[in-house]
């Protein structure tokens, strides 16, 4: 390697990297893109994080879906196009 430029990690390592940090900071929304992100690259996930990705996504998933519920049941409109 030369001295004057930083080594770089890989695409997939960067995702792993990015599925830790989402994952430890408690960020949800972050950890289900990133475990996304992981698996739409065909990485091989621990046990341990495709647990936690799919925890990540479920949750996500859950608050989505209560959002619209609300949503609806308030008679709230959508913008207009």
């Amino acid at each position: 390697m030369r001295e004057d430029r930083p080594e770089t990690i890989g695409p997939l390592a960067a995702r792993r990297a990015a599925l830790l940090v989402a994952i430890r900071d408690g960020d949800v929304r972050r950890a289900a893109r990133a475990w996304s992100r992981l698996r739409i690259h065909g990485a091989s996930l621990t046990a341990d994080e495709s647990a936690l990705g799919r925890a990540a996504r479920r949750e996500v998933g859950h608050a989505l879906r209560l959002a619209r519920e609300r949503r609806t049941s308030t008679g709230a409109l959508a913008p207009a196009p």
